[in-house]
């Protein structure tokens, strides 16, 4: 491996998926609603660690899970589903972020799935106002954004995506890989499982599973704590992004 490539490994207990699979993107970001999402489709669907995701632009960082060794960038798969996670704040750094998202483009790509999906929280300033979170979603294609409709969800008409996941949508878009982006209202600053029941509800409906979002909620307080690291981890990376970005007109305020 060169000094900065980035790299896909994929492990002997990665099966080939005939036909085309569905690719679910769960990277921290606001509430962390798409990192608990995918954990929690990992727990309830008894996924399989299938591969990971490996470069010197990463932190150094292994973590271990049951014993065994693990990169923070892994991907599971059950069936048709693969779903892609990060345990650590995935570098925001122009360079690193572009290289991981020309990456990750390219493997989908080449997976030819039915959809991606890019699993995200919608900061909500009043949050905590907010008994049951709004789901908003956009797809890069009219029957997309049909689905998103069918699922009682918003359609983004204004707004902006930032870090990986906005690099990943941007290039599946161009390079006509259907994907949509499902967010959900969520607490800027705090791990927010409740609104990532809301994103897990909405999946049920899309994916045809039947995983119970109520174990979020019951489970609540123990996630906030255990998560509370990446959490602030990943909101000053927020706020350095923030403080980079050009001011942008009033209409994406």
């Amino acid at each position: 491996m060169s000094m900065n490539e980035i790299n896909i490994v994929m492990k002997d207990n990665y099966q080939k998926i005939d036909g085309k699979p569905i690719v679910l993107v769960g990277l921290p970001g606001t509430g962390l609603v798409g990192l608990i999402s995918a954990l929690h489709l990992i727990d309830s669907l008894e996924m399989d660690y299938v591969g990971y995701i490996e470069s010197r632009q990463f932190p150094p960082v292994v973590l271990i899970h049951d014993s065994e060794l693990a990169l923070p960038l892994r991907i599971y798969q059950k069936g048709k589903f693969l779903v892609l996670i990060s345990e650590i704040s995935v570098p925001t750094e122009p360079e690193t972020a572009y290289d991981l998202a020309d990456k990750l483009t390219k493997w989908a790509k080449d997976l030819d799935p039915q959809y991606t999906i890019i699993m995200r929280g919608h900061p909500a300033q009043n949050r905590i106002s907010i008994d049951k979170p709004t789901c908003y979603g956009l797809g890069t294609t009219a029957a997309l954004n049909n689905m998103v409709e069918e699922n009682e969800c918003d359609i983004m008409e204004h707004g902006i995506i930032t870090g990986v996941d906005a690099l990943i949508f941007w290039k599946n878009s161009n390079l006509k890989i259907p994907t949509i982006t499902l967010a959900t209202d969520a607490y800027p600053n705090l791990p927010d499982p409740g609104a990532a029941a809301v994103l897990i509800e909405k999946l049920n409906v899309i994916l045809d599973i039947d995983v119970d979002p109520s174990k979020l909620l019951e489970n609540a307080e123990d996630l906030r704590l255990k998560m509370r690291d990446m959490m602030r981890s990943t909101s000053q990376q927020q706020a350095q992004m923030q403080n980079k970005e050009i001011q942008l007109p009033p209409m994406y305020g």
